[in-house]
């Protein structure tokens, strides 16, 4: 297997880890600053869902425009500056978190799937995405599982999973010259 495939393959864990421990650390929150109940399901729904429809959109767009790597990058860094938002947790903060994880997942899940089928061609697509889906979903797994049992590392540990992504982002390969290489061999 392609190492940079490994590569994607180990950064959409990630994301997959961040998203999973806020999915349980969203919830503790909200029930701590006794939002009611229909917000609380209004929230994730409304709010994660809106957003992160349209930054998959935007996410796309950008990755042919700028180029996967920088839009990867950029969702990390989003993804670092979310992690100072738990040091004063509030309805609104929990709001900014709920959105800004929408557009980290947009930024960062959607990119990595479109550089591993890059990578892979149009022939293996499915199990690019395949690879990246089970990766992703197990992160959240393991995101999940770590913040059910160290609830209050779980700052520390997105904090930490952040900054490892980010490092690691600027490590990968832009694969947009990769499809377009493609293209360009096709036409001759």
């Amino acid at each position: 297997m392609n190492r940079q495939f490994v590569m994607f393959t180990i950064l959409v864990f990630f994301t997959g880890l961040y998203l999973g421990t806020l999915r349980i650390v969203i919830p503790v929150l909200e029930k701590q600053l006794n939002i009611s109940i229909t917000l609380s399901l209004l929230l994730p729904l409304v709010a994660f869902g809106f957003v992160k429809g349209a930054f998959n959109f935007l996410a796309g767009k950008l990755s042919d425009d700028l180029g996967r790597k920088r839009v990867l990058i950029i969702g990390w860094i989003v993804a670092l500056m979310s992690v100072p938002l738990f040091l004063s947790i509030n309805i609104y903060t929990v709001v900014i978190i709920s959105i800004l994880l929408a557009i980290i997942q947009a930024l960062t899940w959607t990119t990595t799937v479109t550089s591993q089928i890059d990578i892979s061609g149009k022939l293996r697509a499915g199990l690019a995405t395949g690879i990246n889906e089970m990766s992703g979903y197990l992160g959240v797994s393991f995101g999940s599982l770590f913040a059910s049992y160290l609830f209050k590392l779980s700052y520390i540990f997105i904090g930490i999973i952040c900054l490892i992504a980010l490092i690691s982002s600027f490590n990968v390969m832009e694969t947009k010259l990769l499809i377009s290489n493609f293209f360009i061999k096709k036409g001759k």
